[in-house]
């Protein structure tokens, strides 16, 4: 791991995602930890994870959005790789919180 996070910390973040269901964005906010700090956390738990977007680049094209707001870093989360399968082309967040979203605007 890059930084030493307590074993507090790391069982919180594994039972936000896991049992929770919280993602990572959600969790980030939460326990105000960065997202290199949960995927070191998953690593190290081997959880098995993939990377994501929370407004799909399929409903961003189809509603015309930014690429540049589609494609922006925020717009990502890790999400256990068979809810990755289920997911397909579904969006995680509503377009308004992808518009809202502090990061993007700033």
């Amino acid at each position: 791991m890059s930084k030493k996070t307590s074993p507090d910390i790391e069982k919180q973040v594994i039972d936000l995602y896991l049992k929770e269901k919280l993602t990572t964005i959600k969790i980030t906010k939460l326990l105000k930890i960065g997202r290199t700090t949960i995927q070191d956390i998953f690593k190290k738990n081997n959880i098995k994870a993939r990377t994501q977007f929370d407004y799909s680049i399929l409903e961003g094209f189809k509603n015309n959005i930014d690429p540049k707001i589609i494609g922006d870093i925020s717009n990502l989360e890790m999400i256990p790789a068979i809810d990755n399968l289920k997911k397909q082309s579904r969006c995680s967040i509503t377009l308004r919180e992808l518009i809202n979203n502090k990061s993007i605007n700033e």
